[in-house]
């Protein structure tokens, strides 16, 4: 206990304390008490508990199942959910994903602890009945799991990021954490790797992550001149050409994309979208930035950062040439023999 927290609070301290009188700041906080209220934190690790705690339920179905432990696609699919639900929670993805790499870990050994003991205690896999089905039961609770988890790491931030609460929060995990086979260090393993999480600058990120792919993907509907549409020769193409069918785009958007992607040293991928699904789309990282005349409003304001509009226009009404005379103001179209469609 003492020697893990020497290494997570020494660059912290002033040089002027000498390694013993670490050791006996140390030892001397680990016994402080912990507030009895029941903060963000420890909702946070209310949660890590209870996911540990269902890979006994995992180790029993593959250990009657003869399923190996390691599982490296399903992995990928819980990495890939946490770096999702990460974005959506404003937190660094790089940083959540270590967290839940030793989470994955962790349960590996787990895992492997219940099975090896259920071996040692003679039982045998096609006797250990009564487990709650994988696929249907138990990875549909580590997912919701996985959810709460990352939503409360937003709300545990302050506390975690607090230093002067550093050795309170070492006592917490060591109470909270009751799973078998995980040690003590293990437990402080988890608080550091929470306590590396940050909360996201999502331009700088964005940005960031746009360059090191080297593509930047333009969301567009193609259907909306003169902003963004598809050349005579569209209805050739086929949905692939549609993904990156910049040659047949057309449009003061197309141009405002092609520069901005140039700017930036990167190439230019035009994702197709619509207006039914544009924000459901968006929302789902299928693309960085729309382009297609798209109006500023408050319900895609509350999804989505807008540049400043280049563009104030309205509803305009267009007749017939022949027409002009009688259907030059609104008050003349406003009557009731005149058909007027949208």
């Amino acid at each position: 206990m003492c020697i893990y927290f020497l290494q997570l609070i020494k660059h912290q301290c002033s040089r002027i304390f000498s390694l013993n009188s670490l050791l006996l700041i140390c030892c001397f906080v680990t016994v402080s008490p912990v507030s009895a209220s029941d903060t963000e934190l420890d909702q946070l690790l209310d949660l890590v508990n209870e996911r540990l705690d269902l890979m006994k339920d995992v180790a029993a179905y593959k250990f009657a199942n003869n399923i190996k432990i390691e599982n490296k696609q399903r992995e990928e699919v819980v990495l890939r959910s946490a770096i999702t639900k990460a974005q959506q929670n404003h937190l660094q993805p790089a940083s959540v994903e270590s967290f839940f790499r030793l989470q994955i870990q962790f349960a590996k050994v787990l895992q492997k602890g219940w099975m090896e003991s259920w071996k040692k205690e003679g039982k045998k896999p096609s006797t250990h009945s009564n487990i709650p089905d994988l696929s249907t039961e138990i990875r549909p609770k580590l997912i919701s799991l996985g959810e709460k988890l990352v939503a409360q790491i937003s709300l545990a931030l302050p506390e975690l990021n607090d230093n002067s609460q550093l050795a309170n929060n070492l006592v917490k995990i060591e109470l909270a954490i009751e799973t078998r086979f995980i040690s003590t260090e293990m437990k402080h393993q988890l608080l550091h790797a929470l306590t590396l999480i940050r909360i996201q600058d999502a331009r700088e990120n964005h940005l960031t992550e746009i360059l090191q792919r080297g593509i930047l993907r333009v969301g567009t509907t193609g259907d909306y001149a003169p902003f963004s549409f598809y050349s005579a020769n569209a209805d050739n193409l086929t949905d692939a050409d549609n993904l990156t069918g910049i040659d047949n785009l057309t449009g003061i958007d197309i141009d405002l994309a092609n520069d901005l992607a140039a700017s930036l040293g990167v190439k230019l991928k035009v994702v197709k979208t619509s207006w039914p699904t544009l924000m459901a789309d968006f929302s789902a990282q299928q693309f960085d930035i729309g382009m297609s005349g798209i109006s500023r409003t408050l319900l895609r304001r509350r999804l989505a950062f807008f540049s400043n509009p280049y563009f104030v226009g309205g509803k305009t009404p267009i007749g017939r040439c022949s027409m002009v005379q009688q259907l030059d103001n609104f008050n003349k179209i406003d009557q009731a023999n005149i058909r007027v469609i949208v």
